[in-house]
């Protein structure tokens, strides 16, 4: 018997994970089933991490075509020699928040582009787009 944990159509890194009944449910000897991690259940940073991507896809559709284009450009695995140097200058020019043209809006974007290949940076952002979907869903595309 085999079960998918996830059932949405997009495709997600850990979309695909399943588990059979052998490897994921052991009966005990009074007949109850018991839950034990088989090689491929996906454990808890595997599913937060499909989350942090599910709500990623739900901003990045919120934004204009052209602007979707670039963001999904720099999203792909092999440009990270391009995502890590702009995620560094968004940052950069979030911090001169009080010059014209540059402001606080810069350091979100660099923290979610440098979130790609920083670990802890990438705790961080799923964090706050919990936070996003949670508090403001709208901004999310969701119904409210």
């Amino acid at each position: 018997m085999t079960i998918s944990l996830f059932t949405t159509g997009r495709q997600y890194p850990y979309e695909r994970q399943t588990f059979t009944r052998a490897a994921g449910f052991h009966d005990t000897a009074k007949g109850r089933l018991k839950i034990t991690t088989g090689k491929s259940m996906p454990s808890q940073d595997q599913n937060e991490e499909a989350e942090r991507q599910r709500r990623m896809e739900l901003l990045i559709g919120r934004l204009p075509q052209k602007i979707q284009d670039a963001v999904n450009w720099l999203l792909v695995p092999e440009r990270r020699w391009v995502r890590i140097p702009a995620g560094i200058l968004f940052l950069a020019g979030g911090m001169l928040w009080f010059l014209p043209i540059l402001g606080a809006w810069m350091l979100p974007i660099g923290i979610l582009l440098l979130a790609e290949d920083i670990p802890w940076l990438r705790h961080l952002s799923g964090r706050g787009l919990a936070w996003m979907e949670r508090e403001h869903p709208t901004w999310l595309g969701l119904k409210g």
